[in-house]
C-alpha cells in the first residue's frame, strides 16, 4: 500500500548542537505516525515526515518538555 507522506516544517528555538536535535529527533520519532526526522540547526527547524493525523500540539508539547521552544509549524504537501 503507497502512502504520501506529509511534511510539518517546525521552527524550534533552543537548539544549539548536534545532540539538542539529536534528542528531538528520538523524542519525536517514539510518535505513532511519524515516519521521519530531519533537522537544521542552521535554521532553527525540524521537519517531520508523518502518514494521517498527526497532532500537532502533541509535537509541540514533546519539544516543550524537552526545554526547547516550537516558535512556529507549517505543513507542506
Amino acid at each position: 500500500m503507497f502512502f504520501h507522506h506529509k511534511k510539518l516544517i517546525v521552527q524550534v528555538t533552543g537548539m544549539h548542537c548536534s545532540n539538542c536535535l539529536d534528542r528531538i529527533k528520538k523524542a519525536l520519532e517514539e510518535v505513532s505516525d511519524v515516519v521521519k526526522v530531519k533537522g537544521n540547526l542552521s535554521k532553527q527547524e525540524v521537519i517531520v515526515f508523518y502518514d494521517q493525523s498527526l497532532d500537532q500540539e502533541h509535537i509541540r508539547e514533546i519539544i516543550d518538555r524537552l526545554g526547547y521552544s516550537v516558535t512556529g509549524m507549517k505543513n507542506i504537501d
